[in-house]
Parts: C-alpha cells; structure tokens; sequence
C-alpha cells in the first residue's frame, strides 16, 4: 500500500511507526517486534530530516542489540515467547540505556518532520487518485 503514496507519505508512516514502537515499549521492544528489518528505510529517512541525535542513538542502539544477540539469558527469555519472559528482559538488557536517549529527545522528531513537510510540499502532493 506504501508504494502508492508519494515519497514524503512513505517517509512519515516510516518514522511514526518507528516512534511510536520506541516511545511505547524502547528499543527492547522495537528488535524483539522486528521494526530492525525497516532499518536502512528508517535511517534515510531520519537522515532526509536531519535526526543526527536519533541515527547516532538508533546505530548505538544496533551496536547493543549485536552484542547481547551473545547473552544467553537474554536469548533464552526473548525465545521463550512470553509475555512474562519478553517484560523480564528489560532489567538485563543494556538497550534502555538508547531509550532514555531517545525519549530526551522528546518532540525533536515532530519539529524536524514537520519543518521538513514545509519545506518540501511537492513530496506530500497526490493527483487526487485514492
């Protein structure tokens, strides 16, 4: 559905799904729902509004997640697919760290973005076809 919106449309569904999986459960969260496979489509678009604060904490955020893919306890609770087991990761994995990052940052996206759309109205621009 994505490939019919223009570019700009695309862009903004990619950086409030983002968001708002960070903003409701951290970067914990957003690795174990898989928002990681999005990523090359997540940092250009953060680099296409200037996000420098949240590519470097998203990379950092990557540099832990590889390092704790070592963890065997972590491992053990995220595959044993619970609900219990998943909200127990949080008190071992280091990734809260890029939360708190990232939540500092509070409203920083939705001014770039939106200084962004105000700048560049022809990405936002439909031919009237739904």
């Amino acid at each position: 559905m994505l490939e019919h919106l223009p570019a700009g449309y695309e862009m903004v569904y990619t950086l409030f799904a983002m968001d708002g999986e960070i903003g409701n459960g951290g970067f914990n969260q957003y690795f174990y729902n898989g928002l990681d496979e999005d990523a090359s489509q997540q940092l250009s678009a953060l680099t296409k509004i200037g996000a420098t604060q949240h590519i470097q904490i998203v990379q950092w955020a990557f540099i832990i997640h590889e390092q704790e893919k070592r963890n065997e306890e972590l491992q053990r609770r995220y595959t044993a697919n619970t609900i219990e087991a998943f909200f127990s990761t949080y008190g071992i994995t280091d990734l809260t760290q890029c939360d708190d990052k990232w939540y500092s940052l509070d409203g920083e996206l939705q001014s770039l973005l939106t200084r962004y759309i105000r700048s560049h109205p022809g990405e936002f621009i439909t031919d009237g076809k739904p």
